[in-house]
C-alpha cells in the first residue's frame, strides 16, 4: 500500500471511531430514556410520553391512539421487571429520515415480549419515533379478551 492508501485507511478508521464515538453515546442515551420511558408508563403518564415525542409519531398516530397502546400494553402485560438491550441499528423511517433502533427483551409482571424504540437523533437527544412491543401473552390476551367480548 503506498503512503497515499495508508493515509486515507488511517483517516477512514478515524472517521469511523468518531462515529462510533457518536452512535455509542447515542446509544447511551438511549438507554436512559428507555427508562425513563418505563418509569413514565409505571406512573401512567401516557400523554406525557406522546407530547415529548418525535413530530414523526405525532404525524402518524394520535395522543389518544398513543395513550390506548400504553394503555392496552401496561394493563396486559403489568409493570417491567427486566429490559435487556439485545441489538441496537440504525434504520430509516419510510420517509428516509435516520434513525436509531434499540430491541429490548423485557420481562414484565405478566409475561415477556420484545419492545422496539425507534428513536429519532435531535441534536443528541433521543425522542421517540415509533414504540412496538411484540408478546406472544399480550397477543393471547387481547384474543381471549375479544373472545369473550362476542359472546
Amino acid at each position: 500500500m503506498n503512503g497515499i492508501g495508508k493515509a486515507l485507511a488511517a483517516l477512514g478508521c478515524v472517521l469511523l471511531m468518531g462515529c462510533s464515538e457518536g452512535d455509542d453515546d447515542f446509544v447511551a442515551a438511549g438507554n436512559e430514556y428507555v427508562e425513563q420511558f418505563h418509569q413514565d408508563v409505571r406512573q401512567g403518564r401516557y400523554a406525557a410520553i406522546y407530547q415529548a415525542s418525535s413530530p414523526g409519531l405525532k404525524a402518524n398516530a394520535s395522543e389518544q391512539e398513543f395513550v390506548d397502546l400504553l394503555t392496552v400494553v401496561n394493563r396486559g402485560l403489568g409493570e417491567v421487571q427486566e429490559t435487556r438491550l439485545v441489538s441496537q441499528s440504525p434504520v430509516k423511517a419510510d420517509t428516509g429520515q435516520p434513525l436509531t433502533l434499540l430491541l429490548y427483551n423485557t420481562r414484565f409482571a405478566e409475561g415477556e415480549g420484545t419492545e422496539s424504540f425507534y428513536l429519532e437523533n435531535a441534536d443528541g437527544k433521543p425522542l421517540l419515533f415509533r414504540y412496538n412491543v411484540n408478546s406472544d401473552t399480550l397477543l393471547k390476551k387481547m384474543i381471549e379478551q375479544g373472545a369473550r367480548a362476542s359472546n
